[in-house]
């Protein structure tokens, strides 16, 4: 964003401070930069609320750029993609095939891009994610654990946990650990992660996260510390904020040595977006490693193996009655995926309308 913003608006530079920040969950950064009182701001603001799934703020700050310039590809975008997940107030699901046409006449190349976001966000999520893989049949009840909910079963109602094939053994493989600031979710992803190391001994570690939470360390450290019999194996990203940083490390290791095939490992309802971001990453590079999500479970309230109601409210009825997946993780696929593609601030459309 600070390339963005930061480098071609110097009145909108405190709220990219402020955004750098992350305090008050970015409505410091928004107010900053509502204050500029400029076209690129609100674009601005649209970013900025987006990480922080602000959905009546985008709503109202894409009406406002719309109403000024109707045509805008970045507010046009963002009004398809996040109106199709139903989380903005004033937009219909069923508008968006005219929206998309609307965009085909003034940016084609948009379109195809709003398109193609769609349709992976529905392949991931409704076909692959219910046939994700766990690490080894000791995991397969964590695995499924909460997936059979009021409102988990409804959205995934053919849910089911399967084994990696005993055919799997690439010889180029890496097993991407994404870190946590929560220690029972930290617990079950590097648990996972242990079981895959021992299937497969030629592949090689990536620990993933910087020093956030309550940790005195980074979330990379603490993986390899917590897999010391692997250590010798084990390269840790300890700078990665959040999850495209994440994914910038691995495209980055990925760049420099011969990794063809990826086993991402997360908790059950992060592993979706989390791989999202990375195969976004990933398609901007121009690298298309073969990638594979491994669950480690959905534990969050609850110590692995265990379960409770706390943990399924939090899964299904939090967060407005609409629960994590649907508040957060569903719609958010859609953002991760475009960030990581380099489709997210005004200067990623600007540069497409310039092709």
């Amino acid at each position: 964003m600070r390339a963005c913003y930061g480098e071609n608006y110097p009145d909108l530079l405190d709220a990219v401070y402020l955004w750098n920040e992350r305090v008050e969950r970015g409505i410091p950064a928004i107010a900053s930069a509502k204050a500029a009182g400029t076209l690129v701001g609100k674009h601005m603001i649209i970013d900025i609320a987006l990480m922080f799934d602000h959905w009546d703020i985008i709503d109202y700050t894409i009406n406002e750029i719309l109403a000024e310039t109707p045509n805008d590809p970045h507010a046009l975008f963002a009004k398809a993609v996040y109106g199709f997940e139903g989380v903005l107030p004033s937009v219909d699901p069923a508008q968006v095939p005219s929206i998309i046409q609307q965009l085909e006449n003034v940016a084609p190349t948009t379109a195809k891009l709003v398109d193609e976001t769609l349709a992976f966000v529905k392949m991931v999520w409704f076909y692959e994610y219910q046939h994700i893989f766990y690490a080894s049949s000791q995991d397969k009840e964590v695995c499924e654990i909460g997936m059979n909910g009021d409102i988990t079963g409804m959205l995934f109602p053919d849910f089911k946990c399967v084994g990696i094939p005993d055919q799997y053994s690439p010889r180029n493989l890496a097993i991407v650990v994404f870190g946590a600031s929560d220690e029972i979710l930290l617990s079950a992803r590097v648990k996972a992660a242990r079981r895959l190391a021992e299937l497969y001994p030629q592949a090689v570690i990536l620990a993933t996260g910087g020093k956030l939470g309550t940790f005195d360390r980074s979330e990379g450290d603490l993986i390899k510390e917590l897999m010391p019999e692997f250590a010798d194996r084990v390269v840790v990203d300890r700078l990665a904020r959040d999850t495209i940083g994440n994914s910038l490390a691995i495209a980055e290791y990925l760049r420099d040595n011969e990794i063809g095939n990826l086993l991402l490992v997360s908790s059950s309802f992060h592993i979706v977006r989390a791989s999202s971001i990375v195969r976004g990453v990933l398609q901007r590079n121009n690298m298309h490693p073969h990638t594979y999500m491994v669950s480690a479970g959905n534990n969050v309230q609850a110590p692995l193996g265990t379960w409770s109601k706390e943990n399924q409210a939090w899964l299904e009825t939090k967060y407005g009655g609409l629960g994590h997946y649907r508040a957060i993780e569903i719609p958010m696929t859609s953002r991760d995926f475009a960030r990581g593609a380099g489709l997210f601030t005004k200067c990623d459309f600007d540069a497409l309308r310039e092709k």
